[in-house]
């Protein structure tokens, strides 16, 4: 019984935190009208990596024509971007979310070589999505910090620069350079 009434008290002290931190932003909105459906990630700094949602081509840098092909989706009622990245016998995939308590967007990348990417940042002053694990224990325990920057080009694309740097990011080297273009016909498929 005891363990009961303790795991009650962890529990509501957990909601009034959830709440304190910005969960009273859901709660707020259903009282003003409660027939809306939830939208806890409706704000504008869970709107800020949407310019990366689509079906893309994506060239390397230096290649003819394109390499590989993602899908990027909005799922969750928008509280998280799925990425799905195929490139043949290299296919892997992304987990994006805005964290409103920490404020900041952190990314979650795997793919079929097993090695896990953990990202964090946010737009620059120019619009462009910086993260990057230069914080995260990850960098310090392999010597590697990953810096990948996505930018909104003319005509709907998307550029996304990946460096890495050995030396505690005194110097920088190219991982990726890719343009994402949209895929024209995509429903036709």
């Amino acid at each position: 019984m005891g363990d009961t009434i303790l795991g009650a008290t962890i529990a509501k002290a957990l909601a009034i935190g959830w709440l304190a931190a910005g969960g009273g932003l859901y709660a707020a909105s259903q009282q003003e009208n409660p027939g809306a459906a939830p939208t806890p990630c409706a704000g504008n700094a869970h709107r800020a990596f949407d310019f990366w949602l689509g079906e893309w081509n994506v060239t390397a840098s230096g290649a003819s024509q394109f390499t590989a092909t993602s899908r990027i989706g909005s799922r969750h009622g928008g509280c998280v971007i799925l990425e799905q990245y195929d490139a043949g016998a290299y296919a892997g995939m992304s987990l994006s979310f805005y964290d409103r308590v920490s404020g900041r967007w952190h990314q979650t990348w795997m793919a079929n070589d097993g090695a896990p990417v953990y990202l964090e940042g946010n737009l620059d002053g120019e619009g462009a999505m910086i993260l990057s694990d230069a914080e995260l224990p990850i960098s310090r325990a392999t010597g590697t910090i990953n810096r990948v920057t996505w930018t909104p080009e003319d005509g709907g694309a998307v550029r996304q620069f990946w460096e890495i740097s050995t030396d505690s990011g005194e110097n920088w080297s190219v991982a990726f350079d890719g343009l994402y273009t949209p895929r024209e016909n995509v429903g036709a498929e």
